[in-house]
């Protein structure tokens, strides 16, 4: 049996404006394609220059009672072109400019995947995980914090660069401005220290810029916390926070402005219009803001009805009321949506939103609709996608032929058509992550950055690197055609020692990760070892030094 999601409202919720029309489907909104994912998904897809998809997604298997985890790349038409197997649930992934997609894992592990679904290569922390997706700087720095409350610098070649430590934990994704700062949110937890919420400004080099303390308000069970900083063209740095308010702060950490979100706090980024207007999801709708820090407009999605004046919907409305036990007035109950990931904002000012109306447990996911509210620049309602088989589980995307990717609880990746195709608002952060590529940098000119892939020239073993190295090493290599490719390790008499490649690959630079071990798991000797590349009459070889 279904169950409602419910909520009751209290008269005491206060604001200015008039209830809006009732839902109406447009003719836009058309699903391009729905790919099953698995059992659940919770993740914000990332877009490659190329036009795959990458999401992960996990899979009971009731063969072994147990779940399995895996990172998709989905191709422009729906259909699967690889799936990458983790040891625990991964978290949204971002794609580099060379092409390598990131993504921070329970397992305690970053891992770095080639665009043909071969490992490059894996960094390891020693407990907690790494929740928050990638970001990436211009010179292919990979930033990503730890529930241990630590942010990870880590180099192309997947070695450290270093570490910063907080007290607290790090759920949200990190963002980089215009001038390489790395900025964060790190918040109390009972597993950790720390006794405030922090704003941290990083330098490039892990040395702490200014932090910002976050006020208490005296909402200590808010939920959220893991909104990530999001920065302006002129450098000004947003975000929400727990205790549902929203923090403006000039470059320098100083507070230029603070606004409560009288619709309660989610964990929504917030996201910037082309008009400079700031865009935040509360729990139960959007709140604009502009850019001096006054509202601009705040809506509720309740009943299925776009509200701006809750009190005068309540009073009007034919709903239940509540008494407490002495017959007092409380409020009346209303099914009310729920929003918790970030507002897409594409070049018309036309605002997108996830609903995330939460399931019962082990209930059939074909019993769970969610929707995708589509409001005009003024918050009103312009059209609505109703998204069947599980509640909308993360931010909406867009690339830049106007195509939204969103994902469910329940394990689907849906695409699309929003009716645009000037693609996403030309701002500096107009989505989650930035960009469609997640990568978490604010973009100088626009939102989306541009990516280019080039077709190399002819085929080439790159010099592996680190060498001489310890423990493991990366080798690269291009071909400029798709075909059966072998690579292969050798010890210096010439026997095998590891098969890294044997399979189809198509053209382009590729990389591979070698762990030091052979085909049994057995971590090798010091010495000098042979990389060959081989496919058809084209060989390739270098070699390689272990030094212990």
């Amino acid at each position: 049996m279904k169950t409602k999601r419910v909520m009751i409202i209290s008269l005491l919720i206060s604001v200015q404006l008039v209830l809006s029309s009732t839902n109406i489907l447009a003719a836009t909104g058309d699903i391009v394609f729905k790919v099953d994912i698995g059992y659940s998904s919770q993740c914000v897809p990332a877009i490659g220059n190329d036009g795959i998809v990458y999401i992960s997604g996990t899979y009971y298997d009731e063969s072994k009672s147990d779940y399995e985890y895996f990172m998709h790349a989905i191709n422009p038409d729906g259909t699967l072109k690889w799936k990458f197997k983790t040891i625990e649930s991964s978290y949204s992934p971002s794609f580099a400019a060379d092409g390598t997609i990131y993504f921070g894992s329970m397992d305690s592990q970053l891992y770095a995947v080639n665009l043909d679904g071969t490992i490059k290569w894996k960094y390891r922390i020693r407990g907690g995980m790494f929740h928050s997706t990638p970001s990436i700087d211009d010179d292919g720095t990979i930033y990503c914090g730890s529930t241990l409350g630590t942010l990870h610098a880590v180099n192309p070649d997947g070695t450290q660069k270093w570490i910063y430590d907080t007290d607290g934990t790090i759920w949200s994704s990190p963002s980089i401005g215009h001038d390489g700062t790395i900025y964060f949110q790190s918040i109390t937890s009972l597993s950790t220290m720390a006794t405030s919420d922090f704003i941290y400004a990083v330098n490039p080099d892990g040395t702490l810029k200014w932090s910002f303390e976050i006020p208490s308000v005296g909402c200590e069970s808010c939920g959220g916390g893991s909104s990530s900083p999001v920065i302006g063209i002129d450098g000004t740095i947003y975000c929400g926070t727990k205790y549902a308010y929203i923090y403006a702060l000039n470059p320098d950490g100083i507070l230029k402005w603070s606004l409560e979100s009288k619709g309660g706090s989610s964990q929504s980024d917030t996201t910037i219009g082309s008009d400079g207007t700031i865009y935040y999801n509360h729990s139960h709708g959007t709140l604009a803001i502009n850019p001096d820090g006054t509202s601009k407009w705040l809506n509720y999605v309740i009943d299925g009805k776009i509200v701006f004046d809750v009190l005068s919907y309540l009073e009007a409305a034919t709903v239940d009321t509540v008494y407490d036990d002495e017959g007092n007035f409380k409020g009346r109950v209303v099914e009310i949506n729920r929003f918790e990931g970030s507002p897409l904002i594409d070049s018309e000012g036309t605002i997108y939103v996830a609903d995330l109306v939460w399931p019962v447990v082990d209930s059939p996911r074909e019993q769970f609709n969610g929707y995708l509210y589509v409001f005009n620049p003024d918050g009103t309602q312009k059209w609505v996608v109703p998204i069947g088989c599980g509640a909308l589980a993360s931010s909406p995307i867009m690339d830049s032929n106007g195509i939204i990717y969103v994902s469910t609880f329940h394990g689907f990746l849906w695409a699309i058509d929003s009716g645009t195709n000037a693609g996403p608002a030309d701002s500096p952060w107009p989505m989650h992550g930035g960009n469609q590529f997640n990568t978490g940098k604010v973009s100088d000119e626009k939102g989306m950055l541009s990516v280019e892939a080039e077709k190399p020239a002819s085929y080439a073993l790159l010099a592996n690197y680190p060498n001489p190295f310890n423990p493991s090493t990366t080798i690269e290599f291009s071909i400029p055609e798709s075909g059966f490719v072998s690579l292969v390790v050798y010890d210096i008499t010439g026997q095998k020692i590891r098969e890294l490649v044997s399979g189809d690959i198509t053209p382009g630079m590729h990389s591979v990760f070698w762990d030091g071990c052979d085909e049994n798991g057995t971590v090798v000797s010091s010495g000098v070892y042979i990389s060959k590349l081989r496919m058809g009459n084209n060989i390739e070889s270098h070699r390689m030094m272990l030094v212990k």
